[in-house]
């Protein structure tokens, strides 16, 4: 009894933080905008309270890193900018929740019957979300009717899928989500049901249409077939997956390129405010170098809020989804934001955190000590966190809710196989905590 109303708790608390944007257009109660923001500070404190003092080295070098990048930001602020001191200290916490929920969950150690738990909630929810996308999908016009913060955009004759989500790319971000978990434990555990989901869910994912996250099902599978099984592809035994990947480049090709030269390279007719942010970024790393302008400053959400007065001095308030009365691109970035906020120390201090849990998740994934357990947890961990470099080239994924609590849940997780490796290296066998 005690277990089963554990698992509903998990279950319940992962919904509501999954549809938190979701729960707030339909109740209209702006305090649960918060949600993410509260549940991570006393994820974090408790963890805190919970070590008692005896944090793993691994951990406070990830504590000590992400603190500089916090000061880093704070202090390029003070020096360079204007501020409110909420408003940055607020900026500053939004820059650092990935970090926080990584390391909280660290510090916690969940059992293995906790993680498996979460695990089942996050298969259930997307069993459900599944389901809400072939409705959409089959029936788009009354779906738009019955959710009025959903909408229909079409492209190539396909119309886009995003459930219950508030935007398409959510709905693809954590329909590829589910579907490497289940790629992950079929690695691990080699049973086709598991590879049959992966591929159902990777496919429901690009019905959202957008190219960041049909760019992620490639970079999963790449990462996964070279540094993962760091071996060399064969076509005879990758048969399958080689000619997965040639069409889609074959269908997407095309669209993902349009995507690359209007956001990145700004080759289109069409000046984007994504290729303005990462072109500013630039400027400014090169103006401040070797720090940038400050937390809530450029490309963030409080420097939206708050119209940084950057925008003028970089001439940004001309472009369309930048203009000071409707903003509503400024936040179609991640790393201009963390270029032009923190500078070149800054991005490198951010590019080594993410480094050090990549290695790590990466040695746990290929180790001969390590269960089947152990390994898969460690995978989805790795896997996930390469779907989130490339949903950050379109998207603050490392910043954004829910994003950063799942991802940061599913590397902290990862991260505990090795970390914990006594704990964790039987095959599931292991005490609970």
């Amino acid at each position: 009894m005690k277990m089963s109303i554990k698992r509903i708790g998990i279950f319940v608390l992962m919904a509501a933080l999954l549809y938190q944007d979701t729960l707030t257009r339909l109740t209209g109660l702006s305090f649960l905008n918060y949600l993410d923001e509260v549940f991570i500070l006393m994820l974090f404190g408790t963890g805190l309270l919970r070590s008692r003092g005896k944090i793993p080295r691994f951990v406070v070098r990830l504590l000590l890193l992400t603190a500089l990048f916090f000061g880093i930001g704070i202090v390029c602020c003070l020096v360079f900018s204007e501020y409110r001191p909420r408003d940055l200290m607020m900026a500053g916490l939004l820059s650092i929740k990935f970090f926080l929920v990584v390391a909280a969950v660290l510090l916690h150690k969940p059992s293995v019957s906790c993680i498996r738990m979460m695990q089942d909630a996050v298969k259930a929810l997307g069993a459900f979300g599944f389901v809400c996308g072939v409705v959409n999908f089959v029936t788009p016009t009354l779906w738009t009717r019955l959710f009025s913060f959903t909408w229909i955009e079409t492209k190539a004759g396909i119309h886009n899928v995003m459930g219950l989500f508030i935007h398409p790319g959510q709905f693809g971000w954590f329909m590829l989500f589910v579907g490497i978990l289940y790629y992950a434990q079929y690695k691990t555990g080699r049973k086709r049901r598991d590879l049959v989901f992966a591929a159902a869910y990777a496919a429901m994912a690009m019905l959202s249409l957008k190219a960041k996250v049909i760019l992620g099902v490639g970079f999963v599978l790449l990462a996964d077939w070279f540094l993962v099984d760091h071996r060399k592809i064969y076509l005879t035994k990758y048969v399958g997956p080689v000619v997965g990947l040639v069409a889609m480049v074959t269908v997407f090709g095309s669209f993902i390129y349009e995507k690359i030269s209007k956001y990145i390279l700004g080759t289109a007719t069409e000046v984007t405010a994504r290729y303005v942010l990462l072109n500013r970024s630039f400027q400014i790393a090169a103006d401040y170098f070797p720090v940038g302008v400050g937390f809530g400053k450029f490309g963030s959400w409080y420097a939206r809020i708050r119209y940084s007065e950057y925008y003028y001095k970089y001439d940004c308030t001309t472009v369309y989804g930048l203009q000071p009365e409707d903003p509503r691109f400024a936040t179609d970035t991640f790393w201009p934001a963390v270029l032009g906020e923190t500078g070149v120390i800054g991005l490198l201090v951010y590019l080594i955190l993410l480094g050090t849990m990549g290695v790590r998740l990466l040695k746990t994934a290929r180790a001969n000590w390590a269960g089947a357990f152990a390994k898969s947890t460690a995978l989805f961990g790795f896997l996930t966190l390469i779907q989130s470099l490339a949903e950050s080239m379109g998207e603050a994924a490392f910043n954004s809710s829910p994003q950063n609590i799942f991802l940061g849940a599913a590397v902290g997780l990862g991260l505990c196989m090795g970390v914990y490796r006594k704990k964790y290296s039987a095959d599931g066998g292991c005490h609970n905590v």
